[in-house]
């Protein structure tokens, strides 16, 4: 389990548990469950199903890479010949501009300097060729279950102007990423390597490649829960809304 604190005002602390106990109703003001394995409804937060896949990496090497399709299998060793090699990154102000560049063309939540509230929880790894960084992974660390979270994962696409060929590079590096990474964690002791969320029934073409992308490591489908103080949830809906109005009053006056 992960306890991570963030003050949000002088008395009182906004909590992210990971992996954690069952949530309380005493903790429903500004406590967020993520990935609980406790089942059912909680008085006071919206439950949601988290569905991901988990690898098991305390096998041995030979093992796991078994259970890869052999497109996947076939990518790794072709990205070991393109020369693409894999190592940790340590400066995490150039990895949040790195996802944020990535994010900006997938219409995602850029990401800030929040990502320090992880401390030693965090781990950043990249796939690096000639200098040029391909892909860069962030992972969430849980020494005390043994499991290691995949939070976050980046390239430098851009639509506009990356082929097909360089497309197919990049997902190569990615898969190499992936393995290395598994090795990596597996020497330092973890035994669950978590894909980080699956897309479970989607019929987005975008989120359907992304699981067909996770599929092809194999790994055991389980289903979470993440638990949303409702109370927290309304705060940030009445934030929104008024700052929804205040754009709206500006839009206005011009």
């Amino acid at each position: 389990m992960i306890i991570l604190k963030k003050k949000i005002l002088p008395f009182l602390n906004r909590e992210v548990v990971w992996f954690g106990q069952k949530p309380k109703t005493g903790q429903c003001l500004t406590t967020v469950f993520r990935q609980s394995s406790v089942k059912g409804e909680r008085f006071g937060y919206k439950r949601e199903d988290f569905y991901t896949k988990l690898i098991d990496i305390s096998a041995s090497e030979d093992t796991f890479f078994s259970q890869f399709d052999k497109n996947t299998a076939y990518d790794i060793r072709r990205a070991r010949k393109d020369g693409i090699h894999t190592d940790i990154h340590t400066q995490l102000d150039e990895f949040i501009i790195f996802y944020n560049d990535f994010a900006l063309t997938k219409g995602l939540e850029p990401i800030g300097l929040s990502l320090l509230e992880y401390g030693n929880k965090l781990l950043i790894t990249k796939a690096v060729s000639e200098g040029e960084i391909l892909v860069m992974h962030a992972y969430l660390l849980d020494r005390s279950e043994g499991r290691v979270r995949l939070l976050y994962s980046a390239s430098p696409y851009r639509k506009e102007e990356m082929g097909g060929t360089k497309r197919s590079w990049i997902g190569r590096a990615n898969r190499l990423l992936h393995l290395e990474d598994m090795k990596t964690f597996k020497a330092m002791g973890f035994s669950v390597y978590d894909m980080g969320g699956y897309a479970f029934g989607t019929t987005d073409d975008s989120l359907q490649r992304i699981n067909l992308f996770k599929d092809g490591f194999g790994g055991q489908m389980v289903v979470e829960n993440d638990y949303w103080p409702l109370l927290m949830l309304l705060a940030i809906r009445l934030r929104l809304l008024l700052k929804n109005q205040k754009s709206t009053i500006v839009i206005s006056k011009n």
